[in-house]
């Protein structure tokens, strides 16, 4: 074990989940300072993994025509918990409403 604790080998670390999965459990207060480069270059490597994923996502919804929400609606649904459908899409029908739900 190197005397950061083996963070010198995060070099060695592709982006993606794993890289994700260890930089999740790091406490950055607790980084020797040997290895904060290490640690930050990580994180920069993660970021740009992320913010690739981001892009190409944009990149769909940019795509889609205005009748087609391509899940959009959906996808904010999920990721407010709570929140219901519609509450962000208001064509979707309310409890009041006579139309069936699709």
């Amino acid at each position: 074990m190197q005397a950061d604790g083996g963070l010198g080998r995060l070099g060695e670390l592709t982006s993606g989940a794993r890289l994700a999965a260890v930089l999740d459990t790091l406490d950055f207060d607790t980084v020797p300072e040997e290895s904060s480069v290490d640690v930050l270059q990580a994180c920069y490597r993660q970021l740009a993994h992320t913010q690739g994923l981001v892009f190409a996502a944009l990149r769909r919804v940019s795509q889609c025509t205005p009748s087609d929400d391509c899940g959009v609606i959906e996808g904010f649904a999920r990721a407010a918990g709570d929140r219901r459908r519609a509450d962000l899409d208001p064509l979707s029908p309310t409890e009041n409403s006579t139309t069936p739900p699709c």
